[in-house]
C-alpha cells in the first residue's frame, strides 16, 4: 500500500466519521422536537423586560441591612449604614410626637384604651353598640 493510497483512506475514514456524527446529531434533534411536542411543546418564557432592562442594570443597587427593623433593603434607601429611611422618618415622628404630647393635657384615666366610637356614650348605648355589632358579625 503507498503513501497515497493511505492518505486517501484517512480522508474517507475522516468523511464517514463526519457523516455519522451529523446523522447521530440530526436524530438526537428529532429525537427532542418529538418529545417537547409528546410533552405540549417547549416551555416558552417570555423575557420581563421590566426587571431585566438597561436601566434597571444602570440603577442597580446592593442590599443592605437595617439594624433597627432587620431587613434587607436597597442601600439607596438606607439613611445611614445602620437604619433605613422608613425607621428614621418612624423615629422623627415618634420624637414630635413625644415633643407635640408634652404641651397638652393629659388624657383621663378612663377615656385610656377605648374605641372612638365609645367616646362620650353611657352604659346602655356603649352595650346597645356592642349588641348591634355582635348581631352583624354572628348574621354572617
Amino acid at each position: 500500500m503507498t503513501r497515497q493510497e493511505r492518505e486517501i483512506r484517512r480522508q474517507r475514514r475522516e468523511f464517514k466519521r463526519k457523516q455519522r456524527e451529523e446523522r447521530r446529531r440530526e436524530y438526537r434533534d428529532r429525537k427532542q422536537r418529538r418529545e417537547n411536542v409528546r410533552n405540549g411543546g417547549p416551555i416558552m418564557v417570555k423575557p420581563d423586560t421590566e426587571f431585566c432592562n438597561y436601566e434597571a442594570l444602570r440603577n442597580y443597587h446592593p442590599w443592605a441591612f437595617c439594624e433597627i427593623c432587620r431587613r434587607w433593603v436597597r442601600q439607596n434607601l438606607m439613611h445611614d449604614e445602620n437604619s433605613c429611611e422608613l425607621c428614621h422618618s418612624e423615629k422623627e415622628n415618634e420624637s414630635t410626637d413625644k415633643q407635640q404630647s408634652e404641651g397638652t393635657e393629659s388624657v383621663p384615666e378612663g377615656a385610656r384604651g377605648r374605641a372612638p366610637f365609645d367616646a362620650g356614650l353611657g352604659k346602655c348605648e356603649k352595650a346597645q353598640l356592642r349588641r348591634q355589632a355582635g348581631q352583624l358579625v354572628l348574621g354572617i
